[in-house]
């Protein structure tokens, strides 16, 4: 191995990884979004009182998107397709029961948290 090609190997590995980190976040929180827009619509019908935190967390999400795609255009990563409401199983979209619905929308609030602490002290690491 010559002098300094370890060093530009690194590079490319950390480069790669950033790559990867940066999709999987869009990914991720492409989902994220969509399973948010299945609970505000549920709350409309069911319990429009607790809308406000659900759509400021959706803003939120909206936000970090933004930022991910700019990120990934900046560094000129090539982006997969946006992802469609397919994606959300009809088992989760049309729940008959409250108690149903409020657990998925737990679920959905837990993994929302989950990422965004991920994420957030992986990007304060770069």
């Amino acid at each position: 191995m010559f002098k300094g090609e370890n060093s530009r190997m690194s590079v490319h590995m950390v480069q790669e990884s950033s790559e990867t980190q940066f999709l999987e976040a869009y990914s991720i929180f492409q989902r994220l979004s969509l399973s948010m827009e299945v609970v505000i619509t549920d709350l409309q019908h069911y319990q429009p009182s607790s809308m406000r935190m659900w759509r400021a967390s959706s803003r939120t999400v909206s936000n970090i998107l933004r930022n991910i795609y700019t990120e990934l255009v900046m560094k000129d990563i090539n982006i997969p397709a946006v992802l469609t409401r397919d994606v959300i199983p009809q088992s989760m979209r049309c729940l008959p029961f409250s108690a149903y619905r409020d657990t998925r929308d737990f679920i959905i609030l837990r993994h929302l948290m989950q990422a965004a602490q991920f994420y957030s002290q992986l990007l304060d690491l770069a």
